[in-house]
């Protein structure tokens, strides 16, 4: 009632009175008892549930007038607010995700109005008369919902009952007929007792409803055409049917479309089905769908709403909003008119939270969170004013005003809307007063409020196709986004939080004890602070579904305002009520209060003391604002996007690194340790209660504090690890490679931290556990004792998780730390197992060592740990620390065994080291020129290679290339930084401190050869040198320099190249006599490449002129082949090293033996390749320059000399992989020949047009690949060997524990050899003599082993090892190995486990035992399988005769075993013992089968085994060598087996030629016969005995 002040500035006066002559403002009790009264009523919700009321307003002082004090009304105001606000929230805070109850509605008083069409009898007021305005239809009184469908009313009572009236047609009303029903009727068809919750009935086409009852069922009844009642048929249903397709869901929504269906089930899934036309179901297609089926292109749905031919869905945060099937006319909101087949997100409405959509006909609505309506489509009920308005995109129809929306319902061409005061708004198609105007002339263009609603709250609405139905119950699912404004108490907005936080920045300050003015007393001000308090509360309460990714549409930019004052109050000491809700504030609003992720960890990191015993420094808020910080981070989902970079996997690894920044990962793993040390600090605590520095209780094991910390490093972890797994592809897992393995940096970045954790602290807990234990006097009582700290995060869980986890860390070098950590662990894990019970460990290892033992599946043991640590009953604790043992034991095998495995072979490099070179399929690898890999340091080669690539190119044609040329692009960071710090002047080229790691007295000579510089006179020399030679023999090309610059550029690099790779270098600068045969090939070689070069030289026309695009281009492919002879000069490491001594290679061409060294052409067949061959003349003929090496340094009779040179020859066989036993002088010579050939032929293929150039870039890769594959293999091998001679003793470990890792440490599918055969000779060596030492140690178990033994008391132990020998021998083996597996009497000894020998020896073995079993059949496969190595290698066995004879002794051992179980005697013990005779025989056979299999192979040892004594055993088993001539085996299958193996003897020849056939005839015959002719077997054996 107060009027402004109407004076100007300089009229008004100051007020001259003082403090104690002011008098106070007051009101009335009477105008301050109507005011609350007056706000009760505009705030009050109908039917709301009212926890608690304010205190009523009393007043301490009163004016003599009977006034009291405005502050005081003020502050009683503020009480009253704040709890009509926490109650308006609470009624409308339901969770839209909760599963339904099967319960009855709360009956309370309703009203029901309607308005519209009454046709059909839809409203039950006994006429058709349609009503123009709202009208109380009091039959419908007290109900819960009420439905307005086509024609068609359905009302649900409190008590779950519900009724229909109205259009009967195809039974939509479910009441069992067609009939139409003028009042309401009950329907009863559902099963007794069925509560129905929710019900939907569609506005168009022939009629269908769908109904929810309180278990989340669904039925459906009325017209069934398109399959839209989801039974999978078109069969109309008169009565409600159960939709059997849910029966296995809860639903919570269920919306009818005019010929389709929509559900959503509680876990926020949505299914659609009925016609499909226009992809209206969102499945991809237009088909038609019978039965409910899952949109699987979105998830967590909030709503969703069905239009004639459209569909809208809302997303459970309310962020998005899809719409798929008809585009006509804009309904769709895209844009545009296209039909969606797939849920298209709706951009127009990004960035809004939105809570509802409806879906009319032919337009769509959408209310967002703010109370805004936004609308697209076509006709009246988009409300843009005119009736024909087509609106493509959403638009906020701005005719609705400030009126703040909580609800909209659709019918089929009109829209209603309700306010939070309870009115209602209507506008669209009125053609039957459905807009309830009170007239039904025309649609309603813009909202209009609805007639006959005046002083009642509507709380609920609903549209039918040409009916309204509005009442007073309030809802039980509306969301507490509805409440966004409501009168007086709630505004959620920016300038809301920006008015609470003046308020309380200025009066929530109690530390004082005076009250700050105007307040007079401390304990008003406490009340008004408590008020606001609440008030923010429950704004943040309501703004905190919205999230951290839309907060600010609630609270602009005052989030991090609220967040600090909330954390600077929590901090101060407060009162008791305050604290509290100031408590509940960051609580409820921690969604958005909570800072990003990083900024926690920043401030964690802050306020955590460095060391833990500092922890009692911290303030009761600080210990707060550390569990606000810490929740949620435990979980994990937060942490993911401080791990990986999620655009990183959104658009599917095309960025170059999947992981984010460094400094964000490091400060997470920063706070990972140092909640790992508050972990450690308080486990030796609890171990060592003496301490004279006690921590805090808070921090002590057990507390919720360290509970988060050990939840944060596990949640960590497995997301690091989950990531892995889900995008890594390893061996055999068929998996989106989306990581790359060459990522290790990554890899080890992020694993790092973890095994400090292990290293620092799991590794000493432990111990300190174990050392406590060994001097406590009961050591089993202080375990249990100590059951929280062996059940810990440190000393068992995190190291569990770490052990099983470890076969998905491709960063080798952390495997390699890993994995010895893990086994230092289990050292001392076994150092608890030694004392406990003997009987206890002696029970456990006979368990485990089983058929079917645990320790094969780690997850077992995994959750055996897990059960004991909950301590479940049943269990023996002590079986702990054995399973504990064997899990750390399989995870270190499982870092060996993938590092063994090291990385995949990919197909480039495949590709590269296939690569053919000539037309006899010479590959790449088979040449001997990557023999010896990639030189060590990849990045100084490349940039001594791109330097030479420099000199033969002009300054400015240089820097056009230099950017783009290929293979250096990879370390083109490293290379411009060696670019930045070396000149790069050609008279520095050559200096010591550019070339590298080389030999400069090496180096600068080769490098000056290969790019032709003069003044170097070492490389001159050579060079001259070989002209010279060249024309003594005359060889094209000789002299053809002058003509053709581009010969000595190309031959300088040509004979560099091949020098280097031959090892001649040295030999070729300080040969001054006649060179020798090895350097006569390097000079051919280079030559047969000047000829290319000369073949395809640009011609001159008739003119006399060169054509300058095929000069250009022949200088580019002499450039090309300068750049390759380069590359393999500076990349690919030398084929023959340079020795350390030159006068061993002093010696002449014709001063040792050799064969005819002819050289093969280059491999380019070309037209003019019909030109002369250079060089190619006979190599016999005598050199001129021969005549002048009178002279020579060596005298090559003498035998020290000869013995020498012998000794180089086999050591350059031996690295080469040839014959051992070949030790001709020639073979030196042949591998040089085929180093220096393929060279040329890699670059002649330039000339080549139609052949596949070699790619510098991928030789690299496979050079280096291979390289690094050996280093992870020999480390991996070495951490075998060490492991077999650190549990050498039988104290080490559990046996079981060292068979889990001799079992899982190696891939025996992979050979030690395979993949490794471009890597260095001298890694190659150590990964063999490696392996063989491991081999060995292995093997050797079985020589102390007898078959007796297997009998005693340790036959499980004994039979457990012996299978893991079989294990370890049962894989491919080169001859070297095979080689140590023959020394001794292993195979005698596999032999007689096999339990074949001879009939003396028949049942040895026990049959009893299933691993007896297994074992007898191992060693028989494995004599079998080394019987087939052995023959696949017999040619390079045949120097090792002994080899050969014992396998033939264990072939004829075998076969005499087999044969004398056919004995009689001997089968009347296998009678006794239950063993089927046919089974013998058949066993018989199979043997046979094998042996005709490895005789039919041919080679040495077939011949060693074509012998009178494998032909009379053959015999016996035919019949024909019996004493009473009959066959002792009844098999005719195996007879006719034993004629073609006897056929294969007789016809291979034995060691000393052909089987003698003249015995044979004798011992089939029993007659002697003259010898028959060796010459007559050989041609005729096969006819003759076949």
């Amino acid at each position: 009632q107060r009027q402004p002040c109407t004076l100007s500035e300089g009229q008004r006066q100051p007020c001259t009175l003082s403090e104690g002559q002011r008098q106070p403002c007051t009101l009335s009790m009477e105008s301050c008892l109507e005011a609350v009264e007056e706000i009760r009523q505009r705030t009050r919700l109908h039917g709301a549930v009212v926890h608690g009321s304010p205190k009523p307003f009393a007043p301490k002082e009163h004016t003599p007038e009977g006034h009291v004090m405005l502050l005081d009304f003020l502050v009683h105001l503020c009480d009253e607010l704040s709890h009509i606000a926490a109650d308006c929230t609470r009624c409308f805070s339901e969770d839209m995700s909760a599963e339904p109850v099967e319960k009855p509605f709360v009956s309370e008083k309703c009203d029901v109005y309607a308005f519209g069409s009454n046709s059909s009898s839809q409203l039950a007021m006994g006429s058709t008369e349609k009503l123009v305005k709202a009208t109380l239809l009091p039959h419908m009184a007290n109900c819960q919902l009420v439905e307005a469908g086509q024609y068609c009313t359905f009302v649900i009572f409190g008590d779950g009952v519900m009724k229909g009236c109205g259009k009967g047609s195809y039974g939509r009303l479910g009441l069992g007929s067609s009939d139409s029903e003028t009042t309401l009727k009950v329907i009863n068809t559902f099963p007794p007792g069925m509560v129905i919750h929710k019900v939907s009935s569609s506005r168009g086409s022939d009629g269908h409803t769908l109904a929810i009852t309180g278990k989340g069922q669904v039925y459906s009844w009325g017209d069934g055409n398109y399959g839209k009642l989801g039974h999978g048929d078109h069969t109309t249903q008169k009565l409600p049917k159960l939709i059997e397709a849910f029966s296995e869901k809860v639903i919570r929504q269920v919306v009818c479309g005019n010929r389709h269906s929509a559900a959503i089930t509680a876990d926020g899934e949505l299914y659609t089905w009925g016609e499909g036309d226009y992809g209206r179901l969102g499945h991809g297609s237009t088909a038609s769908v019978k039965v409910p089926t899952k949109v699987a292109a979105i998830e967590l749905v909030q709503q969703v709403a069905c239009g004639a031919a459209h569909t809208l869905v809302l997303s459970m945060d309310g962020l998005t909003v899809w719409s798929f099937g008809s585009g006509d006319l804009g309904k769709l909101g895209h844009g545009d008119t296209n039909r969606q087949t797939f849920p298209k997100v709706i951009e127009g409405l990004r960035g809004m939270v939105c809570q509802k959509v409806c879906a009319g006909s032919q337009f769509s609505v959408v209310l967002t969170a703010g109370g805004k309506v936004y609308s697209f489509g076509n006709g009246s009920g988009v409300g843009k004013g005119t009736t024909e308005p087509r609106q493509y995109t959403p638009w906020l129809i701005e005719s609705l005003g400030g009126e703040v929306i909580i609800d909209i319902a659709t019918g089929d061409g009109h829209c209603l809307a309700l306010t939070q005061r309870g009115e209602v708004y209507a506008w669209g198609t009125n053609s039957m007063a459905q807009c309830g105007q009170g007239h039904s002339n025309g649609s309603i263009t813009i909202p209009s409020k609805v007639v006959g609603l005046e002083g009642v709250q509507i709380q609920q609405i609903s549209g039918g196709t040409s009916h309204s139905l509005v009442w007073t119950a309030v809802p039980l699912d509306r969301r507490a986004s509805a409440l966004w404004q409501w009168p007086y108490c709630v505004s959620v907005g920016e300038s809301t939080y920006t008015v609470l936080l003046s308020i309380l920045s200025k009066y929530g300050g109690l530390h004082s004890p005076y009250p700050v003015a105007p307040f007079h007393s401390k304990q008003a001000q406490e009340s008004f602070v408590y008020s606001m308090m609440s008030l923010l509360r429950t704004h943040l309460k309501l703004s905190a579904p919205l999230g951290p990714l839309c907060v600010h549409m609630a609270c602009g930019d005052q989030v991090k305002h609220i967040r600090s004052f909330l954390f600077k109050l929590i901090d101060s000491e407060l009162p008791v009520a305050i604290d509290q809700v100031t408590t509940e504030a960051l609580v409820v609003g921690a969604p958005i209060l909570v800072p990003p992720v990083l900024e926690r960890v920043k401030l964690l990191l802050d306020i955590l003391p460095k060391e833990p015993g500092d922890f009692s420094t911290l303030t009761s808020g600080q210990r707060r604002q550390i569990d606000l910080l810490l929740a949620g981070l435990d979980e994990g989902s937060e942490v993911v996007g401080l791990i990986v970079d999620k655009d990183w996997i959104e658009y599917e690894g095309e960025k170059d690194s999947c992981w984010v920044c460094t400094e964000h990962v490091e400060k997470l793993f920063a706070l990972c340790e140092l909640a790992a040390k508050y972990i450690f600090k308080a486990t030796m605590h609890a171990l060592d209660k003496d301490v004279a520095s006690p921590l805090p209780e808070t921090i002590q094991l057990g507390s919720s504090l360290l509970g988060r910390f050990e939840r944060l490093i596990t949640s960590v972890y497995c997301n690091i690890v989950t990531f892995m797994t889900l995008y890594l592809e390893w061996g055999e897992r068929s998996v989106q490679l989306l990581l790359p393995l060459s990522d290790r940096k990554g890899v080890l970045v992020h694993f790092e931290p973890f095994y400090r954790i292990l290293r620092d602290h799991s590794l000493d807990v432990l111990s300190s556990l174990v050392k406590n234990c060994r001097q406590s006097p009961d050591p089993l009582a202080y375990l249990h004792a100590q059951r929280d700290v062996q059940f810990g995060l440190l000393a068992h869980q995190f190291p569990s998780h770490v052990a099983l986890t470890t076969h998905v860390i491709p960063a080798f070098d952390v495997i390699f730390n890993v994995g010895e950590l893990l086994l230092e662990m289990a050292d001392v894990v076994h150092q608890v197992v030694l004392l406990l019970p003997p009987d206890v460990v002696l029970e456990c290892e006979k368990r485990e060592l089983q058929w079917e033992p645990v320790y094969l599946k780690p997850e077992k043991l995994h959750a055996s740990l897990l059960k004991l640590r909950e301590g479940e009953v049943g269990l023996n604790p002590w079986q702990m620390w054995m399973d504990y043992e064997r899990l750390l034991c399989w995870a270190a095998s499982q870092c060996v065994h993938f590092l063994y495995c090291s990385e995949l072979v990919e197909n480039k490099e495949t590709e590269v080291l296939q690569y053919s070179l000539r037309k006899d399929k010479l590959t790449l690898l088979s040449s001997g020129l990557v023999r010896n890999g990639a030189v060590r340091g990849i990045t100084h080669a490349l940039y001594n290679w791109v330097s030479l690539c420099k000199t033969i190119y002009q300054p400015d044609e240089w820097e056009e290339r230099e950017g783009v040329s290929e293979c250096w692009t990879a370390y083109l960071d490293e290379y411009k930084h060696l670019k930045e710090r070396t000149p790069a002047q050609l008279d520095l080229l050559f200096t010591p401190d550019m070339i590298g790691p080389c030999d400069p007295s090496i180096t600068i000579p080769l490098f000056a050869l290969a790019v032709g510089a003069t003044g170097n006179h070492e490389a001159e020399g050579v060079y001259e040198r070989m002209m010279g030679f060249a024309k003594k023999r005359d060889w094209n090309t000789w002299s053809d320099e002058g003509s053709l610059p581009q010969l000595k550029q190309t031959s300088c690099a040509a004979l560099a190249c091949c020098l280097h790779h031959s090892g001649l270098l040295t030999y070729a600068i300080h040969c001054k006599t006649s060179p020798k045969k090895e350097l006569v090939t390097v000079y051919r070689a280079v030559f047969a490449l000047r000829r290319e070069v000369f073949i395809h030289r640009p011609l001159t026309s008739s003119g006399g002129a060169i054509d300058p695009v095929e000069k250009k281009r022949f200088e580019e492919m002499c450039r090309g082949i300068c750049f390759t002879l380069f590359f393999l000069i500076c990349v690919v490491s030398p084929a023959f090293p340079e020795e350390s001594g030159v006068d061993e290679y002093l010696v002449p061409a014709d001063s040792h033996p050799s064969g005819d060294l002819k050289s093969p052409g280059p491999g380019n067949h070309n037209k003019q390749s019909s030109h002369s061959d250079v060089g190619h003349e006979d190599e016999t003929n005598s050199d001129p320059l021969s005549a002048s090496s009178s002279s020579e340094l060596f005298d090559w009779s003498q035998p020290s000399v000869k013995q020498a040179w012998s000794l180089l020859s086999m050591r350059w066989q031996k690295d080469r992989g040839d014959a051992p036993h070949t030790s001709s002088l020639s073979s030196g010579g042949d591998l040089t020949k085929k180093v220096t050939w393929s060279i040329v032929d890699i670059v002649c293929q330039i000339f080549n047009t139609d052949a596949t150039l070699l790619s510098r870039e991928n030789l690299v890769y496979a050079l280096t690949s291979q390289h690094r594959r050996a280093t992870d293999r020999r480390d991996a091998l070495t951490k075998v060997a060490q492991f077999i001679e650190k549990v050498s003793s039988n104290d080490a470990l559990l046996l079981s524990s060292k068979l889990i890792y001799l079992s899982n440490c190696l891939n025996h599918s992979i050979h030690y050899s395979q993949n490794i055969s471009a890597a260095a000779c001298e890694l190659q060596k150590e990964v063999e003599t490696l392996y063989h030492f491991i081999l060995r140690k292995i093997v050797g178990r079985v020589h102390s082993v007898e078959p007796l033994d297997i009998k005693g008391p340790s036959s499980l132990a004994l039979v457990r090892e012996l299978l893991l020998v079989l294990q370890w021998t049962s894989f491919q083996h080169n001859p070297s190995d095979i080689q140590l597996l023959f020394d001794g009497n292993f195979l005698s000894k596999i032999l007689a486990f096999s339990g074949v020998v001879t009939p003396t020896s028949c049942g040895a073995m026990p049959t009893d035992s299933r691993l007896c079993s297994a074992l007898q059949q191992g060693c028989e496969q494995l004599l079998k399988l080394l019987a087939l190595r052995v023959g696949i290698n017999a040619n390079d066995l045949k120097g090792h005769t002994g080899i050969l004879n014992k396998v033939s002794a264990v072939l004829y051992g075998q076969l005499e075993g087999y044969i004398s179980h056919t004995d009689p005697r001997v089968l009347e013990q296998w009678h006794k013992k239950g063993v089927c005779v046919e089974q013998r025989e058949m066993e018989l056979g199979e043997f046979l089968c094998f042996l005709g299999t490895l005789l039919a192979s041919g080679g040495y040892l077939c011949a060693v085994m074509a012998m009178e004594r494998l032909f009379s055993m053959l015999l016996k088993v035919v019949g024909m060598g019996t004493s009473v001539g009959q066959p002792a085996v009844s098999s005719l299958k195996t007879r006719l087996l034993a004629l073609q193996v006897m056929e294969m003897v007789v016809c291979e020849p034995s060691e000393e030629g052909f089987c003698d056939l003249s015995k044979c005839v004798e011992i089939c015959r029993g007659v002697p016969r003259a010898p028959i002719p060796r010459r007559t077997v050989a041609t005729a054996g096969n006819r003759r005995w076949g």
